[in-house]
């Protein structure tokens, strides 16, 4: 996808993207088999499992609702 050039990012537009984007990363592994547990995947990235449970359910969030978090805004559609 290719941003409008009148979005403006800003930190945490960018760490939210990036977290949305490791959450789907994550979610196709556990999908394919690739690893069977959410234990198995944290073990394997080095990181603490319930940050990864955390993360994952970042792809349960509506397109809708995560474009507007990324550009800023909070009200509800």
């Amino acid at each position: 996808m290719v941003a409008p050039a009148c979005w403006r990012w800003s930190a945490g537009s960018i760490t939210l993207i990036k977290a949305v984007a490791r959450a789907f990363r994550w979610r196709r592994m556990l999908e394919t088999g690739r690893f069977g547990t959410i234990n198995e995947l944290a073990a394997a990235e080095t990181i603490n499992s319930s940050y990864v449970s955390r993360v994952l359910r970042l792809t349960l969030v509506a397109p809708v609702s995560s474009r507007r978090s990324s550009m800023g805004g909070s009200q509800a559609a």
